[in-house]
């Protein structure tokens, strides 16, 4: 495959592939520095172009926010509207292992660990909303765990994001948005917000719960009616026992899971607070509003 980027970079492997595009391991030919080439796959389609365009603005801007996701090095996105040019982008390799091959591996992370993993995942996706940036994808596929043992966790893949502050003529209201590790209504259904950041945070409760379980959460309600951690073969308890945080986890992921969005965590400090209380249940100070009560 001959392209553009045969100018500054030598394809060594290939990599994978997406629904999006088809990746490679690329060195420079300058300084033989190792990266990601994306190809795009369907090159003569507008809308898949204009998307491509996005994820590079979405990626460049979360970096720039400080945002753990893969650093932009070169690429021509910005001429998505001449389809003579094929569409390429090159990004930094993030040196790691998917958080779905380590989970394969270990059956789940301890609580601490998984808490950990969680929350530098919640860390990135609070900046990257301030920015209003959607991933709209996380799944263990499209998160790279960097350093373990400093819970550091990349989110890669943005191929599916929403940018608010782009125009929004490349993502669709009533788009359909679903993958087989988190099934959410509000993305699924017909004339269900695509486009809702409280989305991520479910996202994350997701997450939390598959480092400390193995399982992929699937569905909000089940066909017995119980969300993923009371599952019978899937619950918190089978898996952690009964240890002294594990109501507190079930009561977080209650929340977390509930099939109405407006019930679910509203803002990532929100989460953090109440996953941090688990963590730390001495540290925690209870403030009410006297009015409130």
């Amino acid at each position: 495959m001959t392209g553009p980027w045969d100018e500054k970079w030598k394809v060594r492997s290939e990599f994978g592939g997406g629904g999006q595009g088809t990746t490679f391991i690329v060195s420079a030919e300058d300084t033989c520095q190792e990266a990601v080439l994306k190809i795009l796959k369907h090159q003569d389609k507008e809308e898949a172009r204009r998307r491509m365009f996005r994820e590079v603005s979405s990626l460049k801007t979360l970096h720039v926010a400080g945002c753990k996701v893969p650093q932009v090095l070169d690429g021509n996105t910005e001429q998505f509207e001449d389809k003579n040019v094929p569409l390429y982008f090159v990004m930094e390799l993030i040196k790691g292992e998917k958080l779905s091959d380590l989970l394969r591996r270990t059956q789940g992370l301890g609580l601490e660990r998984a808490i950990g993993v969680t929350l530098d995942l919640c860390m990135t996706i609070e900046k990257a909303l301030k920015e209003d940036v959607i991933h709209r994808g996380l799944k263990p596929d499209n998160l790279i765990v960097r350093n373990l043992e400093s819970n550091d966790m990349v989110i890669v893949d943005y191929g599916l994001s929403f940018n608010a502050k782009e125009d929004d003529d490349v993502t669709h209201a009533s788009e359909t948005l679903d993958n087989k590790f988190l099934s959410l209504s509000e993305r699924r259904v017909p004339g269900g917000n695509r486009r809702d950041a409280r989305s991520e945070l479910t996202g994350a409760c997701a997450v939390l719960y598959y480092c400390i379980t193995g399982k992929p959460p699937v569905d909000l309600v089940g066909p017995d009616g119980r969300p993923p951690h009371r599952r019978q073969g899937s619950s918190l308890r089978e898996k952690l026992g009964e240890i002294p945080s594990v109501r507190q986890l079930e009561v977080l992921l209650d929340k977390g899971f509930s099939p109405n969005i407006d019930s679910r965590f509203q803002t990532v400090q929100e989460l953090v607070s109440r996953i941090q209380e688990i963590l730390h249940p001495a540290a925690r100070v209870v403030h009410e509003d006297p009015k409130v009560v």
